[in-house]
């Protein structure tokens, strides 16, 4: 028996393709052929492995396909010392490389330099659903520097390192350096040192959170100061993953953190001056805010815009370890705001002015239901003013609404002579849950022309005297409305209407129209409507209609005329129809029942007879009988058939 083992063997062409995509179970876009040799070599009768040594000397070409890979893996194992020796080892991209040498379980060094960031766009894609086009940072001919130290043993190892970028770009926004000093070990992380330098920018930050073996805790000790003496807000909408846009202006910030993980104290200074957020310019932007003994505050923040000026504070109370439930107190309140200094307010209604101003005061819980958080309010004093309102065409007039809570229930009221018109809105809201409202609604001398206007719809060819008073109840999940609608002295699509009179209810499970009458000067007619459905689904339910008419002269049409020049005659009927939508039936309504009763009499085209038509139809079962009988142009013309629904 032979107490010596030796073994020699090649390896040759593997895939790192096919090699990543069996370890990752996703195809990893880089490509490169593995080479080399692996020996082995052994004293069988020593103890353990101590007698046993390995060497593996691996090379790696780069591929065609991909991103091409290139490296060199040389590695020892030393039986005699439970050793693993990573000689001077290198992994390789186009413009990327990673040097690794060491001894694993003293100290392993590496270091990754790039020139290009977009090597690593493969790595990138992996848990997504599509490849990565772009790198969150760009490189603007500058490089990434990470150096890194691990040492001790492998169950217990600690981690030195330091992670540089030179000349960088991130959401278009160009900076010259970012630095920081990272170390972890089971007990504790922290970064040192850390420091963002652009030409508009100056962050410096350090931070450290304690661990019990690489996991936190409620009483971890947490550690965090930042300094900001200047930046640019468009630098921070950058680094947060934000395109900026047009916004701008100069920042200081300062954030200060202590304490434990499940109770930290905090505050927070910020002030943005001189900018433009959305578009809307600003003087300034101030918030101070603080965190301690399970209450958070925003003791002030405020905009400041010229003479306008909003301002808002806000208490949350938590209990220990948990953020997810607590009360919470808030306060906003406005002085006088010019609307027309709003561009977002003008890009929609150009020409649009007046005086805003408004407070609200407001408490509510944060609840966990089912695990999820929802907020249950509880009080609310709110105010509403909106004065001398007018755009480029017509004076708006004035609206004002207030909200007032007693007990359990807030009452609520809107006024507004809008457009020469007298709205009124009055109701009351219960706090409880799904927060049950009653409200009552009267519009009076509503001008459609001048809505449609303000609303930039002046494509819809309607004129009109609006009218409305009603009741709307019920929750947002199931709300209930009855309505009585009018428009008078009105013009719709070219035809005059003297009067329109509806009746509208609305329940969670029907919307039904029970009278809608129109009196025209070409004739009057009555209709009547009734859509039922399952609640909350309008794919699927019954559909009835009724429509008659005692008589309608074509010739006062306006439509008829504009299609069909010098058209007279009187039309009468009556129409009783029903419908089915069904999802199955992929969006068609299936006609269930159409009985009718028309006749056309007296039909002229430019004074000159035609004669008369009439037409019928019936409905038995699933069978529709229908009728014709018609002496147009002095013929006799008679038809009937049958057809299934």
């Amino acid at each position: 028996f032979r107490s010596h083992l030796q073994l020699e063997s090649r390896v040759s062409g593997f895939s790192i393709l096919r090699l990543t995509a069996s370890l990752t179970g996703q195809q990893v876009n880089y490509d490169g052929t593995l080479s080399g040799s692996v020996t082995v070599q052994g004293n069988l009768k020593s103890a353990g492995t101590t007698g046993f040594a390995a060497q593996a000397h691996l090379g790696i070409t780069p591929g065609g396909h991909g991103v091409p890979i290139s490296g060199a893996i040389n590695a020892d194992y030393q039986g005699r010392n439970n050793a693993i020796v990573l000689g001077k080892s290198y992994l390789g991209l186009p413009h990327s490389r990673l040097d690794i040498s060491g001894v694993l379980g003293r100290q392993v060094d590496a270091h990754l330099v790039s020139r290009n960031l977009n090597d690593f766009l493969p790595m990138l894609a992996l848990g997504s659903g599509k490849p990565a086009t772009s790198m969150p940072v760009t490189l603007s001919g500058g490089t990434a520097d990470i150096t890194s130290s691990l040492t001790g043993p492998l169950s217990s190892p600690n981690l030195a390192g330091r992670v540089s970028l030179i000349r960088f770009t991130t959401q278009q926004r160009y900076f010259d350096r970012f630095s920081v000093d990272v170390a972890a070990s089971p007990s504790a992380a922290a970064v040192h040192g850390g420091e963002l330098v652009s030409r508009s920018a100056h962050a410096q930050f350090d931070g450290s959170i304690g661990l019990t073996k690489w996991s936190t805790t409620p009483h971890s000790p947490i550690a965090l100061q930042a300094n900001i003496p200047s930046a640019d807000l468009a630098d921070i909408f950058a680094l947060a993953g934000e395109t900026p846009g047009s916004s701008h202006g100069a920042v200081t910030a300062s954030e200060l953190v202590q304490g434990t993980l499940g109770n930290p104290q905090s505050s927070t200074h910020v002030t943005v001056a001189n900018g433009v957020l959305n578009d809307e310019p600003f003087d300034q932007i101030a918030i101070e805010a603080s965190f301690a003994d399970q209450i958070a505050r925003v003791q002030r923040a405020s905009i400041i815009a010229g003479p306008s000026r909003v301002d808002l504070n806000a208490t949350y109370t938590h209990p220990r370890d948990s953020f997810v439930t607590g009360h919470l107190e808030a306060h906003v309140a406005s002085n006088q705001l010019a609307i027309a200094q709003f561009k977002i307010i003008q890009q929609k209604h150009p020409g649009l002015k007046g005086i805003l101003q408004f407070s609200a005061d407001t408490t509510a819980d944060i609840q966990n239901v089912a695990g999820q958080s929802e907020i249950a309010i509880r009080t609310i004093t709110a105010d509403l003013n909106a004065r001398d309102l007018a755009d480029a065409k017509q004076n708006l007039g004035n609206l004002t609404a207030s909200a007032r809570t007693q007990g359990t229930s807030t009452d609520f009221q809107l006024q507004s002579d809008f457009a020469g018109s007298t709205i009124h809105i009055a109701g009351q809201t219960q706090l409880t849950q799904d927060y049950p409202t009653t409200a009552d609604l009267s519009i009076h001398n509503l001008e459609v022309e001048k809505v449609l206007t303000l609303a930039d719809q002046t494509g819809i060819p309607v004129k009109g005297n609006f009218n409305a008073d009603g009741r709307l109840q019920g929750t947002i999940a199931n709300p209930t409305a009855n309505l009585n609608l009018s428009l008078r002295q009105a013009v719709v699509y070219g035809d005059a209407i003297n009067r329109l009179q509806a009746t509208l209810i609305y329940s969670g499970q029907e919307i039904n129209v029970p009278a809608l009458a129109i009196d025209a000067p070409a004739g009057t007619l009555k209709m009547s409507a009734a859509f039922t459905h399952p609640l909350h689904d309008f794919h699927n339910g019954n559909i009835q209609f009724h429509f008659t008419t005692d008589g309608v002269q074509l010739a006062k049409v306006h439509n008829v005329q504009k299609s069909e020049p010098g058209l007279a005659g009187l039309l009468r009927g009556t129409i009783d129809a029903a419908s089915r939508l069904s999802p199955t039936a992929h969006g068609q309504i299936l006609l269930t029942k159409l009985d009718s009763d028309f006749s056309a009499s007296s039909l002229q085209m430019n004074k000159q007879q035609l004669g008369s038509l009439k037409l019928a139809s019936n409905t038995n079962g699933s069978s529709l009988s229908f009728r014709l009988d018609s002496d147009l142009a002095k013929s006799s013309i008679h038809g009937s058939g049958q057809a299934q629904l």
